[in-house]
C-alpha cells in the first residue's frame, strides 16, 4: 500500500488534521481512527502522543518518510511530524495499521 497516495486521498474526500499539539487536542477531545507519526518526530512529542493515543485507544503508526519527507509528500512546503485521521474518507488509510 501507498501510504502517501491513501494519505492525500484521505486529505481529500475525508478530514485530516496536522501537527502534534492539534492531534493532542483531538486525542484528548474527540475520537480519532488513527495517527501517524514521522520517523523523526521530536522524542517528547512521540512519547506524549503514544500515551494519549494508548489512553483514548487510538492506533497509531510510525511510517519511515521523515517529517520534510511527509509534508512533501502531501503537498506541504513546511515539516510534518504528526498526521491526525479524523475521517478516512475514500482511503484505505486505515489499513496501514494491520
Amino acid at each position: 500500500m501507498d501510504i502517501n497516495k491513501q494519505l492525500n486521498t484521505a486529505i481529500e474526500t475525508g478530514k485530516v488534521i496536522f501537527g502534534s499539539n492539534k492531534t493532542i487536542d483531538e486525542l484528548l477531545t474527540a475520537e480519532p481512527k488513527m495517527v501517524i507519526l514521522s520517523r523523526n518526530c521530536p522524542p517528547k512529542q512521540r512519547e506524549s502522543i503514544k500515551y494519549y493515543c494508548a489512553l483514548s485507544e487510538t492506533p497509531y503508526v510510525t511510517i519511515k518518510d521523515s517529517s520534510l519527507e511527509l509534508g512533501s509528500a502531501i503537498g506541504r512546503s513546511h515539516l510534518i511530524s504528526t498526521v491526525c485521521i479524523l475521517d478516512e474518507g475514500e482511503s484505505t488509510i486505515l489499513e496501514v495499521q494491520k
